[in-house]
């Protein structure tokens, strides 16, 4: 991620909310996945938000991060839901399908309520 940028994990209702920024490359894989793994283990039933909103590059690593996460998730019988990306992460997603496996939605206030809700941010543990 660019300039030492962490994955911020957060916890609002019914949904883990971790976002990303950056560059989400090779350099940050195990960042990532210690980070989707704090938010799975926040819920009995996990439902993953993955915000990538300031995600400035995102390489096949973020995509493998990703379905990892869609795996563990749906194994506990939840769910995993990306908000936020770019065109250019938009059209990764649809190249590689990862689209028709995971929604892609605009933005978080779609799960949380608008602009009233906000999630509590928690620290990511090394």
């Amino acid at each position: 991620m660019v300039s030492g940028a962490s994955p911020v994990v957060e916890h609002a209702g019914d949904y883990a909310v971790v976002s990303l920024s950056g560059d989400v490359d090779i350099a940050v894989k195990s960042q990532i996945l210690d980070a989707y793994q704090q938010a799975i283990d926040l819920m009995n039933v996990p439902h993953l938000i993955v915000d990538v909103s300031g995600v400035t590059f995102m390489d096949s690593t973020g995509v493998s991060t990703l379905a990892a996460a869609l795996e563990k998730v749906k194994a506990h019988g939840g769910a995993v839901f990306v908000v936020g990306a770019s065109a250019r992460i938009l059209r990764l997603f649809h190249i590689v399908r990862l689209d028709a496996v995971i929604p892609v939605l605009p933005e978080t206030r779609y799960f949380l309520g608008g602009a009233a809700a906000r999630p509590r941010e928690l620290t990511l543990h090394s």
